[in-house]
């Protein structure tokens, strides 16, 4: 399985991590859109995860599991809910994003095809096609105008100081 994601994110960067001919408006554009992207995503994760502080809305989603016939229903509801605001706030400030991206896709998927009927091309699209933009973070990380960047920028330039 590590082996089939380890291509599949290899083939991501030799695909959309590529440059534009030079001179083009496209040159180098590929980080800035990743990152505007994952701000965007994330953003819209934390709408939908912030029904986590709505009771009511997470009675009726733990009613529904348990219609499904989910063990602990309510508990799966929060622990979806949970990840689907952790997910957001992770993606909008960059931050832990290729740690992050896991439970959420396997979230976004459990919702696809269980809680939906994984009819990925009409009802369930929105969670389905989430999940894919979520593994193109577990893949390419967080990008440029990131925590992630940033902090990793920090530890290399405390490093150069050491040698």
């Amino acid at each position: 399985m590590f082996n089939f994601l380890n291509t599949c994110c290899i083939f991501s960067k030799t695909v959309f991590m590529s440059n534009a001919p030079l001179g083009s408006p496209f040159q180098n554009s590929w980080p800035k859109a990743l990152a505007i992207i994952r701000m965007i995503s994330g953003l819209l994760l934390i709408y939908h995860g912030h029904e986590v502080f709505l009771p009511a809305q997470m009675k009726g989603y733990g009613d529904w599991l348990r219609d499904l016939h989910y063990p602990l229903p309510l508990i799966f509801a929060y622990a979806g809910k949970t990840a689907e605001l952790l997910g957001g706030i992770s993606l909008l400030f960059g931050i832990w994003v290729r740690w992050v991206t896991i439970p959420l896709i396997l979230t976004l998927l459990l919702i696809t095809f269980t809680m939906g009927h994984g009819k990925i091309f009409t009802d369930d699209q929105h969670p389905f096609i989430t999940a894919l933009l979520a593994a193109v973070f577990l893949c390419n990380g967080a990008g440029s105008w990131s925590m992630d960047a940033w902090l990793w920028k920090k530890k290399q330039d405390g490093n150069e100081h050491i040698h």
